[in-house]
């Protein structure tokens, strides 16, 4: 790539990025309400993305139970952290790092 492709690049990259952050605030001020479709996606969107990292995590792993301990394991351990603490950070972070302590 030459400069001048790189230098377009990266600008059309910083436009995508700040226009992603300031858009929401230019389309949802503060002092409207929000919308009712809005409300319904960011109720519903922590589920989905957890929904997505499962079928992520999962589209590998073997069906032998020597091999998928680690995956199995950390699984129910997500599963009791969720139901426990409803945190979805806490139950994905310690989740991760009880996985790459049993594969490591």
């Amino acid at each position: 790539m030459t400069l001048f492709q790189i230098s377009i690049y990266v600008g059309l990259m910083m436009f995508a990025s700040i226009s992603t952050r300031f858009l929401p605030f230019i389309f949802f001020p503060e002092n409207k309400p929000l919308p009712q479709w809005v409300q319904f996606v960011s109720d519903r969107l922590p589920y989905a993305s957890l929904g997505m990292i499962l079928v992520y995590a999962l589209k590998d792993v073997s069906l032998s139970i020597s091999e998928s301990f680690p995956t199995i394991i950390s699984l129910l351990w997500i599963t009791v952290i969720h139901l426990r603490y409803k945190q979805t950070l806490l139950s994905i972070s310690t989740a991760v790092f009880l996985y790459l302590i049993l594969v490591n």
